[in-house]
């Protein structure tokens, strides 16, 4: 090594005894890689593409619609053991965690409606690793088509339809038809271009969640945005759940979603509760309902590759349910605006 540049003083002396030319330079070189990797190890875990260990048990998600309409059912209950059950959300989505594989790897999917009706769909074979990946203990089933009307309050009753990512399997009283492709647009709806597609899901229980993606939009249009709340099918939701909630805009992006818009808010709603209360003023008790939620947003920018995350968690209230969520409504659309959006990458 050149060191003729060096300044002659005691840092010239250290500097030769602890390069990479000595024995101790390389050996203090070799001790920073390992703790640098332990320190990684960690905090990280592995870096090398090690599995992670699901112990036997996977979450199963997918989305619930009717067979006939290909509509969401919402509020519906996907069992698949005993305590192993999830209410859909408005997109028909479900996530059932802690199933434990059994031996066969063929599964049942209980559907239960209100008033005690449901119906099963049989045959969901897992052992089709090209068809249903395990992903960080996680199997993506698809969307399930099922006939409301041929449920019933019979033990074994099985109908319906499952579908899981590009086909369709049909189930009935000779048991599952050969697989057909999926329509060729399950993603997108017809229409033109946009600067920013919304798409809110969550388990709403009465939120009125139109009034929050109409006060976007409107505020985004008054900006010279042109905005759609109908681009996405409920199949898109279906396969990109994970990754929309995961921040993964590279996966999403992939889906070919920005031909169709160059920006997505994904807003997803959750722990909505309410609560009556009493206030004492002149001697007096007056009733009033108190609504309070969460909302979670993903803006999703496709040309700069960039995701803006945050969470809002605000409580509203009024003098009955309806009121209250108006003013949760109020309150949520308020944050949202208070947070700063690249809306830049979404102008044409």
């Amino acid at each position: 090594m050149d060191d003729s540049n060096l300044p002659n003083s005691q840092y010239a002396f250290l500097w030769k005894f602890f390069s990479l030319d000595t024995p101790v330079g390389k050996l203090l070189f070799v001790v920073l890689v390992l703790l640098g990797l332990a320190f990684y190890i960690k905090f990280f875990g592995w870096p090398f593409g090690k599995e992670k260990d699901c112990s036997g048990r996977v979450t199963l998600v997918g989305v619930l619609l009717n067979e006939k309409n290909r509509t969401p059912l919402e509020g519906v209950t996907a069992h698949f053991a005993t305590f192993s059950k999830d209410e859909t959300d408005s997109h028909g989505l479900f996530s059932v965690e802690g199933i434990e594989m059994p031996e066969s790897k063929i599964i049942t999917l209980r559907v239960e409606f209100q008033g005690g009706k449901h119906l099963e769909v049989e045959g969901i074979d897992l052992r089709n690793n090209v068809k249903y990946p395990v992903k960080d203990c996680k199997i993506d089933l698809g969307q399930i088509l099922v006939s409301p009307e041929n449920a019933n309050q019979e033990p074994n009753h099985k109908s319906g339809t499952g579908t899981s990512r590009n086909v369709i399997e049909s189930n009935n009283d000779s048991g599952l038809k050969d697989a057909q492709p999926l329509p060729t647009n399950t993603l997108f709806n017809e229409g033109t271009p946009a600067n920013i597609a919304i798409l809110a899901a969550g388990k709403l229980d009465g939120y009125p969640v139109a009034n929050l993606k109409n006060s976007m939009a409107e505020r985004w249009n008054a900006e010279g945005l042109t905005t759609t709340n109908s681009l996405l099918q409920p199949g898109f939701y279906s396969r990109y759940a994970i990754n929309l909630e995961g921040d993964d805009i590279a996966t999403v992006k992939s889906s070919g979603i920005g031909n169709h818009t160059a920006c997505l808010c994904f807003l997803k709603i959750d722990n909505i509760k309410t609560d009556r209360e009493t206030i004492e003023t002149g001697g007096e008790e007056h009733g009033f309902e108190k609504a309070s939620g969460s909302l979670d947003v993903k803006f999703f920018a496709f040309r700069t590759g960039k995701v803006t995350s945050f969470t809002i968690s605000e409580t509203g209230a009024g003098g009955n349910r309806a009121r209250a969520m108006e003013s949760l409504n109020d309150k949520f659309i308020t944050q949202f605006f208070n947070h700063k959006l690249a809306l830049n990458a979404c102008k044409n």
